[in-house]
């Protein structure tokens, strides 16, 4: 019978077990060897149907071998362990650490210390060919699972919610440094802010959902940013990263809606709308399941408090708080009828806002110099085109 398999049955033990991987598979003499930097009782293990005798006269291949590889990982001890398949006796005086098995055999160096169960893992087969076939499929699966476990543990670690939160960081920092130049309205405009006159009048739809990363002072962007790092992350793993963002992008989506179909040409800064969002699901869902966690009546309680604060926007709060109670249903298991009923209600209100916001107040300045300040500032900084071209559309937005 081909021995082969007994090779097979040694490499299974050491991939599955002591998360060892295959380097290299030497058909010609028959060895298999096998790395793992982590392992403490030896990195480098040679498989092989060679005989001890032989290791004298492949020393030089096996040592130039071993030298390759502990230069590749930039490894100065690099412990090797040599593994024969075979009934052979191990001699104190052997070159390397080395071990002779079988079947109910063991000689050489006793490493079950740290390979606990070595010595019963070559056993015999009937068909060494299919022993052999069905380890490879094994150790295939294996490999598939381990790097699905892999990309999922690389998917937790990369947060949308922590790129949220340096967006917010580096567009405050822009803010700053435009508002040593020009006044703190003009640069967060130019930041992002949803300003109606340029949201609306311009066309410039895209502030609906960039007025999320740009706020107004230290103390804002800190209360939102707080309040994103303790909701963000948990929701965020419970939903997956196209849930989390579509829930908090439809909510800042339907906040900015809503605050500009219910007041004036206010400029509006800040995530709050979207965190409200994130706030109703969360709250729905637990009231929904009754699984109450502290931790959301706290962060409600403090945001509505917000409200209270002179210029907050309770309209972006309503519409983002209302959004987010909407996507709880959405998302949940509950009767397929009434996750449609919930994409109907969803559709409806943001129909309803967005023809509110299109059809309410005149679009009129902030103040007479905000709009001329922007397009000053553009023409200074190597615009002149653009500038232009932005004074045109704006003069075209006053007289409608």
């Amino acid at each position: 019978m081909n021995e082969k398999y007994k090779l097979y049955q040694l490499l299974n033990f050491f991939v599955t077990k002591f998360s060892y991987k295959q380097i290299i598979s030497e058909q010609k003499n028959d060895d298999i060897w096998l790395y793992n930097p982590g392992n403490d009782a030896y990195q480098l293990i040679r498989l092989t149907l060679g005989t001890v005798e032989q290791v004298v006269f492949e020393k030089e291949r096996i040592d130039g071998f071993r030298q390759r590889v502990a230069l590749s990982q930039r490894l100065n001890d690099l412990r090797f362990l040599d593994i024969h398949i075979g009934r052979e006796e191990v001699l104190e005086k052997e070159i390397y650490d080395t071990v002779s098995m079988d079947s109910d055999y063991y000689s050489g160096i006793d490493v079950s210390y740290a390979y606990p169960g070595i010595k019963r893992v070559i056993h015999p087969v009937t068909d060494g060919n299919a022993e052999i076939g069905a380890i490879l499929s094994d150790l295939q699966r294996g490999a598939q699972v381990r790097s699905a476990q892999k990309r999922a543990l690389k998917a937790q670690k990369f947060s949308l919610t922590y790129v949220l939160i340096a967006l917010c960081v580096i567009d405050y920092l822009i803010q700053l440094l435009l508002s040593r130049s020009i006044s703190q309205s003009a640069a967060m405009v130019i930041v992002g802010a949803n300003y109606k006159m340029f949201t609306l009048g311009l066309h410039q739809f895209w502030r609906l959902l960039t007025v999320g990363l740009t706020h107004g002072s230290p103390l804002h962007l800190l209360m939102n940013m707080t309040s994103l790092f303790y909701m963000g992350p948990a929701l965020e793993h419970a939903l997956g990263k196209r849930k989390f963002l579509l829930l908090l992008g439809c909510s800042l989506l339907i906040s900015s809606l809503t605050s500009g179909a219910f007041q004036g040409n206010a400029l509006v800064v800040g995530m709050s709308g979207g965190l409200y969002g994130l706030m109703g699901y969360a709250l729905s869902g637990a009231l929904r399941t009754r699984r109450l966690d502290p931790g959301i009546y706290r962060t409600l309680f403090l945001n509505l408090c917000i409200n209270f604060i002179p210029g907050v926007d309770v309209y972006a709060h309503i519409g983002g708080f209302v959004t987010g109670v909407v996507f709880s249903f959405l998302y949940s298991e509950i009767q397929r009828n009434r996750r449609i009923t919930a994409a109907v209600v969803l559709v409806a209100l943001l129909g309803l806002v967005s023809y509110r916001y299109f059809t309410n107040v005149p679009i009129r300045p902030v103040y007479g110099g905000t709009d001329a300040e922007i397009v000053q500032f553009y023409a200074d900084h190597g615009l002149q085109d653009y500038a232009a071209g932005l004074t045109e559309r704006l003069y075209e937005a006053y007289l409608r």
